[in-house]
């Protein structure tokens, strides 16, 4: 055998030994776990927040975090808009968005899991999206040409608030946005576009107030046409949002901010903020429970708040309606019973209200009747048992709709 035809074959089997090397290594790197970094994180904002099976709001809602804990995020999505996180001493882990936790440490040092999708379409269904009116108020920048699209929807009047859009099984927003002095093509001279949400209730004239307390969407900005609130790049923002616990049926403002790449001759970049679309969620029958059951929520222990432990003011107070009806105290209902019970099981308070607000001691709507044990020898009203205190008692309530459902609800409250 001649020399050069020698080295070929030797230099075939060695090419042929580093191809099956370099297998294995990419093999072996690809079955190894992902690197436990953590990063200890609490809520940005204090308030609670949510966790969901995969990174991205399609997925299911599997619980909600205090403020105050502290959780471990262990690694993000391809995006980096979402962190896998772990409870600290309870075997439990999620998925939450990284808008949301602030980090002692930043989540890019996180490893990347590509094991998951995002978004999940096993939880979305195909819709279509429509082209809408644009949201009204704000600041439009005159160089930015910009359409709003949703889902189908239905319209209704709520208050003062006309024509607004009602979603049922599907929650959608997309946003096709350029700079005619960049380009025409959606996203053109486009730095990010990025969606939030507020709860809104009615005030007794039927003006918008946002909640006292309500459940905030905040999602991070979308650098990716096409913009969307809920889904990645699909271009007609496919699956939508399929609103679950954490979209409680009600009335709700979108904000909408969209940030340019070049400068503005006023200075800084070129903005748009569009606020003031209102919209609300009436879920089906056959997608939600809130549809079909009656809403009982406990509105007042003590004075102004909702407190497990109360001292010496107690009030009571309970907010009911049924959603077919309405969404306002007192839609669709004929009474309310309120009950307390002492800590052996005996009641030792009842009391019947027909018009809400729904107040355990009557009198003073809309602010109800605050019963101040101190007042009363630390008796219960109608020279009831005395009051024991550092026991546990329980609110018991039945609300009686107009059509013949009732829909019981109770809590437990500790006296200081």
């Amino acid at each position: 055998m001649n020399t050069p035809m020698l080295k070929i074959r030797v230099l075939g089997v060695i090419l042929g030994c580093l191809v099956l090397l370099l297998s294995q290594a990419i093999w072996l790197v690809q079955a190894m776990p992902l690197a436990q970094t953590p990063v200890s994180c609490t809520s940005k904002s204090g308030t609670e927040f949510y966790m969901r099976k995969g990174p991205g709001p399609q997925y299911t809602n599997v619980g909600r975090i205090d403020g105050d804990v502290v959780v471990n995020a262990i690694a993000r999505d391809t995006s980096g808009k979402w962190v896998h996180i772990k409870m600290v001493d309870v075997d439990t882990d999620g998925w939450s968005a990284a808008a949301v936790l602030q980090c002692d440490s930043s989540i890019s040092k996180l490893p990347v899991d590509t094991t998951v999708k995002n978004p999940d379409n096993q939880n979305g269904k195909k819709v279509t999206i429509r082209k809408s009116r644009s949201p009204d108020g704000g600041v439009n920048h005159p160089d930015f040409v910009a359409e709003l699209y949703t889902v189908p929807f239905d319209v209704k009047t709520f208050g003062q608030l006309q024509n607004i859009p009602v979603f049922r099984d599907a929650l959608s927003f997309r946003v096709k946005v350029y700079d005619r002095m960049q380009g025409t093509n959606d996203g053109d001279g486009i730095q990010y576009v990025e969606f939030n949400f507020r709860a809104y209730t009615l005030d007794e004239d039927g003006n918008p107030v946002q909640a006292d307390t309500p459940p905030t969407h905040d999602y991070p900005p979308d650098d990716t046409p096409s913009f969307c609130a809920f889904a990645g790049d699909d271009p007609s923002c496919n699956p939508a949002l399929v609103p679950d616990d954490s979209w409680p049926d009600g009335i709700y403002e979108m904000t909408v901010q969209m940030q340019g790449t070049a400068d503005d001759a006023e200075g800084g970049k070129k903005f748009s903020n569009w606020n003031q679309y209102f919209f609300a969620i009436q879920r089906s029958a056959t997608n939600a429970r809130s549809q079909t059951d009656l809403v009982v929520r406990l509105a007042q222990t003590g004075p102004e708040n909702t407190d497990t432990l109360v001292a010496d003011e107690l009030v009571f107070q309970v907010e009911a309606y049924d959603p077919k009806v309405g969404n306002e105290d007192g839609d669709g209902i004929t009474s309310v019973d309120l009950e307390i019970f002492g800590p052996n099981g005996r009641r030792v308070y009842r009391n019947t209200e027909k018009m809400p607000h729904y107040c355990a001691f009557q009198g003073g709507e809309p602010d109800c009747t605050i019963w101040r044990f101190s007042d009363h020898n630390f008796r219960w009203p109608n020279n009831g048992p005395r009051l024991q205190q550092g026991q546990t008692y329980t609110l018991h309530a039945v609300v009686h709709a107009k059509n013949g459902r009732k829909k019981q609800a109770q809590w437990s409250i500790e006296f200081q």
